[in-house]
């Protein structure tokens, strides 16, 4: 889609375009929409549709309590916090809530935590995932919350009280987000389960405290246990926002609420099995009886229903009246779990108790709950005896296809060597994780290996998967590896038989999954666990494993965009004194790079990494001739110089808007910068201040600039189509004023001897202008959308351009004929012309050929080697060497 024509496009998508030898400028695209900011909050995904809602005609007084409270206009206790025992029902009743709310549209978010699942057990997720559920809901109240994410691009990396103040106080406290006398109810459900009682606590403080600040009508309502961290139940009683109350199951309206799903279940299990007469089953004294052993926990009621619906339900449920009868919530559930799993009747047979010990051992201690498919691949398990064979025997306390527990209360009993009672119900976490670990690994070692999915360099992703198993075992085998202490003989043999024949196969995998800058959290994890069992001789592990972290933090964000990169760029770039390379580079099979690129130049990727390089904080980068300096410019209106190593050395500050542009001159000495607010500036290196008075004249943005070869002369365009040329030694009036564009000027570049200029457009026009004169030589017509990039060839014969819509093409420098064209559709940004080869780095990350494109052979190559090339590396030649195509870098 072409930009429209105005005097700067305002959006945060962009590409980049040259202006000046060695430039590399943003050049901002169509603006994204609210939903796509929003989605910049990395919230986690929350899928309500297969959990539970009260039975119609229960709780009935609760819910009243809680639509009291909701709707009360003068009230100033916008927290409801209900708390109660394991299994009284709050994430049954926080569910039929939401589903009011949403009804009534006045729904803001319903997060409901799980620590089972670790997407959805995460405190420091909370805030942004609340920020993004109210914004998707209330479209005006989301605007607000765009605008805030607008002005601090890096609040999700803010702590959690920022998060609150910037993402939910500040922008719904603004006119116009929300309808002041319209509730907005924000529920969060199962609290104690987000996260350990440290993790949680610091997110409990932020609610309590700053939950106050909000506007009246925004109302929160939190259910969690009563046992949830005792010094957070003073911090909450404290609160005189906080309207603090207890489920309790010892009242009568929670045993009538107990009596009533009982009865409508029964009924509903008798019309279900109505071959069977049930007409006059059970009878009203076991009703009661049931009733009474519940202990008013809806957790027992709804566990002896799954269980007594089975093939004999008469029988069944005299397997549950026979059990020992006992008082208290716990010593109940514990009785009612003990009595269904002895109802099985089949301890006494091996093979169902390895396969019971395995299956349940991995639903205990999976991330995420898996698929009885996913956990028959993770387990190996016979095709004979799969998993959901098994899980039909414990119907009334697992859930399939996806395997669940029935509710957190049965994991504490199996946990409780002292709750469950025998030896073979107990289950010990650690020995879980380590053979879920070895698991994971053992099946990632069957199915990984190079081009798992048979893809061409070229060919789109998009619609590439991984099976479940092997998706939950690349993203979960080191987070089980980790938990693992004591003796790690075992694992570490598997652990380093894995790394040394598949680590650039997960990374690929990895790829395919679109979670490559995942990998850099997990092996920095993994290196810390390697480092705690130092004493374990796993022969060049660590030194492997530290390659692997950096590796990733380099190359993570661009080898996500195709999964070859991985062979194909990353490892060719990567080091050549590096294990990492020794081990996994084969000359005789994929691309190498002659001259090795050392620590230095890793060091300075992962530095416009963290700094904002992939978000598009930086607009431009400018490198030193003799590269031992970069200069960058920003969104903050600010200049950073850089040493090789990656180390700010020097601020600059004077600019009033975005810096767009900058260039260093050959000799180094200074820096041209153009920015937003109209004008253009030239800086003193060595003093860090500015050189002479700022240059004034456009009436626009200046959008890019560029010194001569000589470093005498400065040119600037302009998005008020103006080009100007400057003294850079003594400033003040422009030398020349160049009028011919119609549009912006976005990349500006001198001929290497001074003479003449050639400019690009949004006018679709590449221009060459007499230097002395400002007469036009020059007008280049073919480009059909805007040329955002422009550059000259070391002997000033050839023009290469680029245009909006990734069209490329090649003309003659003096007669202005065109040479050739590439139609690639993949987008591109940067161009630099050295001899006869042509780097068309970005995404399309090709090498390709002047004289003849109808011969030209492609080589594919990453995003991140132009950050090399900025270093002052250029590409010299592309050998064909025994079949196989070598860049050699000088």
């Amino acid at each position: 889609m072409e930009p429209p024509h105005t005097s700067f496009i305002d959006a945060r998508n962009g590409i980049s375009n040259v202006a000046g030898q060695d430039m590399y400028n943003y050049v901002v695209q169509d603006a994204q929409t609210t939903a796509e900011i929003l989605q910049n909050l990395q919230p986690v995904q929350m899928d309500a549709s297969n959990r539970t809602e009260c039975l119609k005609g229960t709780r009935l007084a609760t819910i009243q309590f809680i639509l009291d409270w909701a709707s009360d206009r003068v009230g100033t206790q916008n927290v409801l916090w209900l708390h109660g025992l394991a299994g009284v029902g709050k994430s049954t009743l926080a569910t039929t809530m939401a589903t009011h709310f949403r009804n009534q549209r006045c729904l803001g978010a319903f997060l409901f935590f799980d620590r089972a699942v670790t997407e959805r057990n995460n405190p420091f997720a909370v805030i942004r995932t609340l920020a993004h559920q109210v914004g998707t809901f209330h479209p005006s109240a989301g605007q607000a919350i765009a605008d805030a994410i607008d002005e601090s691009p890096s609040i999700c990396q803010s702590p959690l009280r920022d998060q609150f103040q910037q993402l939910l106080v500040v922008p719904l406290s603004s006119e116009g987000a929300i309808i002041a006398n319209t509730p907005i109810i924000l529920i969060l459900d199962a609290l104690d389960e987000c996260g350990s009682a440290m993790e949680r606590e610091v997110l409990l403080e932020v609610l309590t405290e700053q939950s106050v600040n909000l506007p009246p009508a925004i109302r929160i309502l939190i259910t969690c246990r009563s046992d949830i961290n005792s010094q957070c139940h003073d911090a909450i009683q404290s609160q005189t926002n906080i309207i603090f109350h207890e489920l309790k199951i010892t009242t009568e309206d929670n045993a009538e609420d107990i009596s009533c799903y009982l009865r409508q279940r029964i009924d509903f299990i008798r019309r279900k099995r109505r071959q069977l007469t049930l007409v006059d089953w059970p009878g009203e004294d076991n009703i009661r009886k049931l009733i009474t052993r519940a202990s008013g926990l809806f957790v027992w009621a709804s566990t002896a229903i799954k269980f007594i619906d089975g093939y004999e339900p008469r029988g069944r449920l005299d397997v549950i009246l026979k059990g020992e009868n006992v008082s208290g919530a716990q010593f109940a559930l514990d009785s009612l779990y003990a009595t269904a799993l002895e109802s099985l009747g089949i301890w006494d047979d091996v093979d169902f108790v390895a396969d019971f010990t395995v299956i349940v051992g991995l639903v205990l201690v999976a991330r995420r709950p898996l698929s009885t498919m996913a956990i028959d691949m993770l387990l190996g398990l016979l095709r004979s005896r799969p998993c959901h064979y098994t899980v039909s025997h414990l119907g009334c306390v697992l859930q399939q296809p996806i395997v669940r527990l029935l509710h957190p209360s049965f994991a504490e009993f199996l946990l409780d060597r002292s709750r469950c009672g025998r030896k073979v119900w107990f289950f010990d976490p650690s020995v879980h994780n380590k053979h879920l670990a070895i698991r994971c690994l053992d099946h990632l070692a069957e199915v990984l290996h190079e081009n798992m999915s048979n893809l061409t360099p070229l060919e789109d992703m998009k619609d590439e998967t991984l099976p479940e198993g092997i998706t939950y075992a690349c993203d979960f085998w080191i987070d089980h590896i980790c938990t693992i202490g004591g003796n790690v003989d075992s694992i570490g043999e598997h652990l380093r038989n894995f790394i040394f024949r598949h680590l650039l196969h997960w990374f690929e995998a990895m790829s395919l999954l679109r979670r490559s800058r995942d990998t850099i959290s997990m092996l920095e994890r993994l290196t810390g666990w390697i480092v705690d069992h130092r004493h374990v001789d796993l022969d060049g592990l660590h030194e492997l494993v530290q390659d692997a972290c950096h590796f990733a933090a380099v190359f993570a964000e661009s080898i996500e965009e195709h999964p070859l990169l991985v062979y194909m760029t990353a490892l060719p770039f990567t080091p050549t004194n590096t294990m990492l390379y020794q081990k996994f580079h084969d000359a005789n099979s994929g691309p190498s790079v002659l001259q090795s690129f050392g620590p230095a130049s890793l060091t300075l990727m992962q530095v416009f990494i963290q700094h904002g390089w992939s978000d598009s904080r930086i607009r431009s980068v400018a490198f030193s001739r003799d590269g031992t300096r970069v200069v960058s410019g920003s969104f903050d209106n600010i200049i950073r110089i850089w040493d090789i190593d990656g180390l700010e050395i020097q601020t600059l500050r004077g600019h009033d808007g975005w810096v767009n542009s900058v260039d260093i001159s050959p000799d180094g000495t200074r820096i041209v910068s153009g920015s937003q607010d109209m004008t253009t500036r030239i800086w003193d290196v060595t003093l860090g201040i500015e050189a002479l008075p700022a240059l004034k004249g456009h009436n626009g943005a200046v959008l890019s600039v560029a010194f001569s070869a000589d470093g005498a002369r400065i040119v600037s365009g302009s998005s008020d189509t103006t080009i100007r040329v400057w003294s850079a030694i003594a400033g003040s009036d422009a030398l020349q004023e160049l009028r011919g564009h119609q549009d912006g000027v976005w990349s500006l570049a001198f001929f290497p001897d001074g003479t003449r200029i050639v400019s690009a457009s949004s006018d679709k026009t590449i221009r060459v202008w007499n230097v002395t004169s400002g007469v036009e030589i020059l007008t280049l017509h073919g480009h059909e959308h805007p040329v955002m990039s422009v550059g000259i060839s070391p002997d000033g014969t050839r023009i290469i351009s680029g245009s909006y819509n990734n069209n490329k093409r090649i003309w003659d420098a003096m007669s202005g004929q065109q040479v050739s064209v590439n139609n690639d559709p993949t987008p591109w940004f940067w161009s630099e012309i050295e001899d006869e080869w042509i780097l068309d780095a970005a995404t399309s990350k090709k090498l390709f050929k002047i004289p003849s494109m109808v011969k030209t052979r492609f080589w594919l190559l990453e995003q991140l080697t132009v950050r090399y090339w900025f270093c002052g590396f250029r590409p010299h030649s592309v050998q064909e060497k025994g079949g196989e195509n070598e860049v050699r870098v000088d």
